[in-house]
């Protein structure tokens, strides 16, 4: 029976273990610098691009050249924030903090009515310098292999206010991958008229997804998950009131901050999201004001549902590679895989590779089963030498993939490190780089697919003539030559 790999998005924030999703173990830097889009688990959660659980830290700007808050709430230079506008500081959240992403938390005041009785930079910010902010996070994550959620948190809550952003913010990351985009922060504190029925929450969603129709999506994100669980049971009455339809957008999850007075409640909510079918993903959280006391986080963290948690506490510390409480640094061992088989490429399927621009299938040219066959684009015919099957490689998060027919050859880009370079089918040899690619899921159930050995995307010339040769080219966002659906035969 055949049927399409399409794999819902989603993404937010959680912990480093390990996990399956291509049956890959995750490892620190087992991943190329461009991000693909992040997708969602049979457990109802997120994983980055190379199967690997999404796990954040706080990265806050403030109009101030990026030094951070400075109207008090944190002066420690060992904080959670550090200087998110030096490189370094993302080098670090990487090699020392072992995150693969960063939570920007973008503040917007347009009547100036946010200063909290004091002058407070926080909420100073025009469209303009959050523009020019995003954008130099995101190029500092680009360089270090790290997802950025953008989040907006205006002040004062005006739905209308926000779409005016989001009309400026969300198509200008639409097309980058390694882009997440929260809504709204913590609507549920004073800006819903209803927080059961919050169908301001449906009208914003109206305004962004059709502005990124390929960007992962975080709704609700509710301060309090006692308003979720208990004021706003069942769930699925919460999301009919915000007209926004989890069944027929694959690509948006549903986030939430842990802001409670014990664990139970945080513990409930988390089961009855999952028991009705929302993947959920927690987005901010400072441990040592979550669940009194912080061990009771640790454990809620470590022992229930596995999904993806924020971390905006007292980290990075040079002293501490594991995670911080105040000061203490405390080892932990992070809860069961979230992975799962479901959430990638089944490595033991045979699939057609099937290219977005012609509509044509990559295939074996000629049923050819010697070295040097041309890797060809061809009508799809559900035969062998169009089906081919992705193995874990001698490099981590990379993949040999296998033709069907003439096993055991493997697509090959032949050492071209040139644009335009022809792509083959080659002898499978363990450890050579020219035969390991790398899938980056690009959302919508589409996949490109990036060289070890030159870093460039399997791209099909832009042709859409049968039997023209595959190449090799620079990687480019939303360019249907490098853009693949997967068949699974």
């Amino acid at each position: 029976m055949r049927k399409l790999c399409k794999l819902s998005l989603f993404a937010a924030t959680a912990i480093w273990f390990a996990t399956s999703a291509l049956a890959v173990t995750c490892q620190l830097g087992n991943h190329g610098a461009v991000r693909g889009r992040p997708q969602v688990t049979p457990a109802g959660t997120l994983v980055a691009d190379d199967g690997c659980p999404l796990n954040t830290v706080g990265a806050f700007t403030d109009g101030n050249n990026g030094q951070g808050w400075t109207n008090g709430y944190n002066t420690s230079s060992q904080d959670a924030w550090g200087a998110p506008m030096q490189l370094s500081w993302y080098q670090d959240v990487v090699n020392t903090g072992h995150f693969n992403g960063v939570r920007l938390m973008m503040p917007m005041d347009q009547n100036d009515q946010c200063s909290e009785g004091a002058p407070d930079p926080w909420y100073s910010d025009p469209i303009s310098t959050a523009e020019s902010e995003a954008d130099m996070v995101v190029n500092f994550a680009q360089q270090t292999g790290l997802y950025v959620i953008i989040t907006l948190d205006p002040c004062p809550d005006n739905f209308n206010n926000d779409a005016t952003w989001w009309q400026t913010m969300a198509p200008r990351y639409a097309n980058v991958t390694n882009v997440i985009l929260e809504m709204h922060n913590e609507p549920d504190n004073g800006a819903l008229a209803n927080i059961c029925s919050p169908s301001e929450l449906g009208t914003l969603y109206q305004t962004v997804r059709p502005l990124a129709p390929n960007s992962p999506l975080i709704a609700f994100t509710y301060e309090n998950t006692y308003n979720l669980s208990y004021w706003c049971n069942p769930l699925q009455s919460l999301v009919q009131g915000s007209g926004i339809s989890f069944s027929s957008d694959n690509n948006i999850v549903m986030g939430f901050h842990a802001y409670d007075n014990n664990t139970s409640d945080v513990q409930t909510f988390m089961q009855l999201a999952q028991s009705d079918g929302y993947p959920i993903v927690h987005t901010e959280g400072w441990p040592s004001t979550v669940a009194p006391p912080p061990s009771d986080f640790i454990q809620l963290v470590t022992q229930t549902i596995p999904i993806q948690w924020q971390d905006s506490d007292g980290w990075p510390d040079p002293s501490c590679s594991s995670y911080m409480i105040g000061n203490s640094c405390i080892p932990i061992t992070w809860a069961a895989d979230v992975g799962g088989s479901g959430g990638g490429i089944d490595t033991s399927a045979w699939y057609e590779v099937v290219n977005q621009d012609s509509g044509y299938c990559i295939d074996d040219y000629g049923w050819g089963t010697s070295n040097g066959t041309v890797l060809d684009q061809w009508p799809c015919a559900q035969q062998y030498n169009q089906e081919w099957q992705f193995r874990q490689a001698a490099t981590s998060g990379y993949y040999a993939i296998f033709s069907r027919y003439a096993s055991p050859l493997v697509v090959d880009n032949y050492g071209s490190l040139q644009n335009g370079g022809g792509v083959y089918l080659w002898s499978y040899s363990s450890g050579d780089s020219n035969q390991e690619w790398q899938p980056q899921n690009l959302g919508n159930g589409l996949w490109r697919f990036v060289s070890l050995d030159s870093g460039m995307c399997l791209d099909n010339n832009g042709q859409v003539t049968e039997g023209t040769q595959m190449i090799t080219w620079t990687c480019s966002d939303g360019n249907p030559n490098q853009e693949f659906s997967l068949v699974q035969e």
